[in-house]
């Protein structure tokens, strides 16, 4: 025999294959199985299905036709498989019916066994987030802002047409400033009984005469047709603002600079969220809103769901400090340790000589007054604006100085040609919030997480795109792009406790 019996001792000791062995010793695979009845002759072992494809994953060679190759050829998948020949059919009924659904569990599961082997500290989490792109078309664009403006224009129309009908048939449909498409399938369908009841035939193509009912008929017809097809895609968007044709669950956003035309484009993207701790991404998930800031909260609230606590430092960049965030963050009893967008500007000399006027980058006096470079103190009372769009109300106060204002000799710079007076706001809380920031991360703890920010959070992200070659998403809809997402991240994780037993000698 050219091989032998026992197909491990093939296998050399250092193979990444031994370090994913055992990251999965421990972990019960079987119950995210449930044992069924079977027909017919016996199927494959399903948890061994699953370590192919994690193991899959770990290699990123997730192709499935890769996975049935590679159990045939590959001696460490024949020894997972124990040399049975799965067809990539096989892994795709594995995922399609087994891992959609519990791929969090699985995920958690697994980022916890590895950070435990590895000893972390999921106190402190590195949170980031990248726009990964959709299996989409890149033109296949729907705007929600457009089709509003375009249903708003339609509607003018439909009340003319109406205004028309009812003078010329003497009929009384009411005119609305809004209508919806079941209104005009009423209309239609009204025509329409009006057409048989005066035996007129609908007549279309070139050479033939349409009467003044048919024309009506058709006219609302397509009024119909275009209200149905605005009304289906505004259902889609929901609460955002695009989505595409192709895949609907994805989002439009500004992606990085293209490599051939040199600009900005708007693709179909998710973003993709991650948390590492000690270079084991410990939460990760997938959101349709480009913005960074908005996906905090859930974020914070999945990883609670799975693993019972919050950590103590939330570390991320300027786009997640806002107001709403940093209000959860004391609620959770977490450290604001999360930079707010003027953090890094407000100390830069360049850009204070620049924008001097800029009321952001001005001092405050003892009494938390904004004072202008001039030396005015901006102390009168104007009004107050509430902010309740989210979860915590927000009250800002608003100031000017008219005396001082009216007599300045920078007043045209400051307002930038604007009329009347200088208003400066002021939020207490959230002022008091940047304070508390500033002196976290003014701490050498503070310095060293900002630091390892990047190294850790980015440098994941850099791992996933160009070590693992993951920049598109080869599957459609949020919970198959979240399941794809997930075993990148679980084999990212494999991919670094073989690095961590490799550096210890301890394979």
């Amino acid at each position: 025999m050219s091989l032998p019996i026992d197909l491990g001792i093939k296998i050399d000791e250092d193979d990444m294959v031994i370090s994913f062995l055992k990251a999965l010793e421990g972990v019960n695979l079987a119950k995210y199985f449930k044992k069924g009845k079977c027909r017919g002759r016996k199927g494959y072992d399903r948890c061994k299905l699953l370590k192919v494809a994690l193991f899959a994953y770990m290699l990123c060679d997730n192709d499935l036709r890769s996975m049935e190759s590679l159990c045939r050829y590959d001696i460490r998948f024949m020894y997972i498989m124990g040399e049975e020949r799965p067809s990539f059919m096989t892994f795709e009924r594995l995922l399609k019916d087994y891992l959609v659904k519990n791929i969090d569990e699985i995920f958690f599961e697994l980022s916890n066994n590895i950070g435990a082997l590895m000893k972390i500290n999921k106190e402190i989490q590195y949170i980031d987030g990248t726009k990964l792109e959709a299996d989409a078309g890149k033109y296949t664009f729907v705007y929600k802002t457009k089709i509003i403006n375009a249903r708003k224009k339609l509607w003018q129309k439909i009340s003319d047409s109406i205004a028309d009908i009812n003078k010329n048939r003497r009929l009384g449909f009411n005119q609305n400033d809004k209508y919806c498409a079941q209104e005009i399938g009423y209309i239609v369908q009204y025509l329409f009984e009006i057409m048989k009841k005066e035996d007129i035939e609908p007549v279309y193509g070139r050479g033939k005469r349409k009467t003044e009912i048919q024309r009506s008929y058709d006219e609302f017809l397509k009024y119909y047709e275009k209200l149905l097809e605005y009304e289906y895609w505004l259902d889609i968007i929901d609460e955002r603002n695009s989505c595409s044709k192709t895949d609907h669950d994805a989002t439009m956003c500004a992606t990085k600079m293209d490599y051939y035309c040199n600009t900005g484009l708007s693709r179909p993207c998710y973003n993709a969220q991650i948390a590492v701790s000690d270079g084991v991404i410990v939460n990760a998930d997938l959101y349709q809103r480009p913005a960074d800031s908005k996906t905090f909260i859930p974020f914070m609230e999945r990883y609670n769901e799975y693993n019972g606590e919050y950590p103590k430092h939330p570390m991320a960049d300027a786009g997640y400090g806002s107001f709403e965030n940093y209000m959860y963050c004391t609620d959770k009893k977490m450290e604001l340790d999360m930079e707010y967008s003027m953090y890094v500007k407000k100390n830069e000399p360049k850009y204070k000589r620049n924008n001097k006027y800029n009321s952001l980058l001005w001092e405050m006096n003892e009494q938390g007054y904004k004072v202008c470079p001039n030396g005015y103190v901006f102390n009168q009372y104007v009004n107050e604006k509430y902010n309740e769009d989210g979860k915590y109300l927000r009250i800002i106060q608003l100031y000017e100085n008219k005396e001082k204002c009216g007599g300045c000799q920078f007043k045209e710079k400051c307002l930038k040609g604007r009329k009347g007076y200088k208003t400066v706001s002021r939020d207490v809380v959230l002022n008091e919030f940047y304070a508390e920031v500033d002196k976290n991360l003014s701490t050498e703890q503070g310095k060293e997480m900002k630091k390892q920010r990047s190294v850790q959070a980015e440098g994941a992200f850099g791992v996933i795109k160009q070590d693992m070659k993951f920049t598109r998403f080869t599957r459609r809809g949020l919970k198959n792009t979240r399941m794809e997402f997930l075993l990148v991240c679980i084999g990212y994780n494999l991919r670094k406790y073989h690095n961590y037993l490799i550096k210890r000698n301890w394979l």
